[in-house]
């Protein structure tokens, strides 16, 4: 249990929910916080929906600093990992 809650503490693991906005993969986060761009590009189309699970650099509290991103794309069911 402390093993969890140590990983937790430190990573700082998210699930977010966004769509596809255009060809270019610019993406919206489902979220009331201003930060809601994320980048879909070459995840999904243009109105697809898509789940992020993503784990945050321990080293540094900055919102943006992911070290790892997994994308499952929840109209054709793939799992993309970057």
């Amino acid at each position: 249990m402390i093993n969890l809650l140590l990983f937790l503490m430190l990573f700082r693991p998210s699930l977010t929910f966004g769509e596809c906005l255009n060809n270019s993969g610019d993406g919206r986060i489902y979220t009331d916080s201003e930060y809601n761009y994320i980048s879909y590009r070459d995840i999904a189309a243009p109105g697809e929906h898509v789940a992020t699970f993503q784990l945050m650099n321990p080293t540094n509290n900055y919102c943006d600093d992911t070290i790892f991103i997994a994308d499952l794309n929840l109209d054709t069911k793939t799992i993309t990992i970057r």
